[in-house]
């Protein structure tokens, strides 16, 4: 009993990696903040907005099959709140997108920001955050674009000019 007890400590804390719940003041609720994988998104409160924006998003098919060979060498940083419609709505879509085309997850981190856009514990000042969600594409640690807010035309053909 012990043991199972140790082990669902341990996936709970591995579920939100480097996030943390705070207190926001302007939201009047606790956030998620800090750095964090997908699976913090797959629980509740969250889960709701994510599976809802992710199944009623479709792509298209034909800039997909094109995207799967653009960006198996791009890093991805997704900067989001989770307070925030945009966010709520973009990141998963853009998540279904890399699910579409087999991106691998260990090129991508997520950062929560609280109202106030502050990762709190993780100084976020280098990426230069002034919309949010903000999705920023690297190839060998250089920016090569970002979609901030909105996507200009679709997330996915926004993917695929910047990877282009």
């Amino acid at each position: 009993m012990r043991l199972i007890t140790i082990i669902i400590i341990f996936v709970s804390f591995q579920s939100f990696s480097q996030s943390f719940k705070v207190f926001d003041q302007k939201y009047n609720d606790s956030l998620l903040v800090g750095e964090c994988n997908l699976e913090a998104f797959k629980i509740a409160p969250y889960d709701k907005w994510f599976y809802f924006e992710y199944n009623e998003y479709h792509p298209n098919d034909s800039i997909i099959n094109l995207l799967k060979n653009k960006i198996n060498d791009v890093e991805i940083t997704i900067v989001l709140g989770v307070w925030c419609s945009d966010s709520r709505r973009e990141f998963p879509r853009f998540i279904k997108i890399l699910d579409l085309i087999d991106f691998d997850y260990s090129n991508m981190k997520i950062i929560a920001v609280d109202t106030k856009k502050d990762g709190v514990k993780i100084d976020i000042n280098n990426y230069n955050i002034e919309l949010i969600p903000t999705f920023i594409l690297y190839k060998q640690n250089t920016e090569i674009g970002r979609i901030i807010e909105t996507p200009e035309n679709t997330l996915e053909y926004d993917i695929l000019l910047i990877a282009s």
